[in-house]
């Protein structure tokens, strides 16, 4: 599937009716004009904040969902494709240029440290002070661009919104300097507990679930707690153990039932077809159906 390249400028001129639009940022509430089916890259950085509901997409070829109350936080260049919105959601986007971004955040270490959090965990789960700052911050944004004058209406929007970028990268540098930090992960029997509990949780799945979330979830543990649980007795990262299981049975299906790619994808619960082809050639090389001709 070819990649569209989106610009800021070709950003503002498909949304119907923008919150706020200036020359070097935007606020919206819309999905863009164009076919969220296909991918596109977004040539320019941006906040996604879901204050209701749900929105699932892939991201640089990774799935993401957002819930309630969740930023997505993303660095230019970006491919997005597969979006799905569940009903009534409420999402807004900040968007703005790279000269707007480099102006707004100083140089320094922690702001460096803080962007590089981001682009290896992009979604920030919020905490309540933190909720009420995001719905505070939208509201003032949205209601100072209802003034009359220019001047103060463009300084004020412009200063909220720095203060908005940087509580988000505040948290991603906490976020990244306690990660550095090394911690005991727990008394050994009930680390192996958990890998054993996982391993059994992981077995008994069909392949649908392939996220490190719903794992942790069901054990009641955090996402990190459980990766690094993982990594310190396998050596492997969580992400990858769950993407061998799926694709054993993947090829399980592939191989030994009769079931077209597009079952086997709506099965396993896979966003598209299309998605669902990716994710298999990434793993096996080829194709489902080129993989089932080679093999059968």
């Amino acid at each position: 599937m070819a990649t569209k390249n989106i610009s800021f400028e070709y950003l503002k001129e498909h949304l119907t009716n923008p919150i706020i639009q200036q020359d070097k940022f935007l606020i919206t509430n819309e999905i863009p004009n164009i076919d969220i089916e296909k991918a596109f890259r977004l040539e320019f950085p941006y906040i996604m904040y879901c204050k209701k509901g749900k929105i699932s997409f892939c991201h640089n070829n990774i799935n993401f969902t957002l819930k309630d109350k969740m930023i997505f936080s993303s660095m230019p260049n970006s491919v997005i494709e597969n979006i799905l919105l569940s009903p009534h959601c409420e999402i807004y986007f900040l968007c703005f240029t790279e000269s707007f971004m480099s102006m707004m955040l100083p140089p320094g270490e922690e702001i460096y440290s803080a962007i590089q959090n981001i682009k290896k965990e992009p979604i920030l789960n919020l905490t309540d002070e933190l909720n009420i700052n995001m719905d505070y911050f939208t509201k003032l944004i949205i209601n100072s661009s209802n003034l009359h004058d220019d001047y103060f209406r463009n300084k004020i929007i412009t200063n909220l919104i720095n203060a908005l970028m940087l509580c988000i990268l505040m948290k991603k540098f906490e976020n990244n300097y306690t990660e550095n930090i090394e911690e005991p992960i727990g008394n050994q029997g009930v680390v192996n507990g958990i890998l054993k509990r996982f391993c059994e949780l992981l077995a008994k799945d069909s392949g649908k679930h392939r996220t490190v979330n719903y794992y942790a979830e069901k054990m009641c543990i955090s996402p990190k707690y459980l990766s690094r649980i993982v990594k310190k007795l396998t050596h492997k990262k969580t992400i990858d153990v769950i993407n061998k299981h799926a694709i054993e049975k993947i090829e399980f299906y592939l191989l030994h039932t009769s079931k077209s790619a597009k079952e086997i994808s709506d099965e396993l619960g896979f966003s598209s077809p299309s998605f669902f082809g990716k994710f298999v050639k990434q793993h096996l090389g080829y194709n489902p159906n080129e993989y089932r001709e080679k093999k059968l």
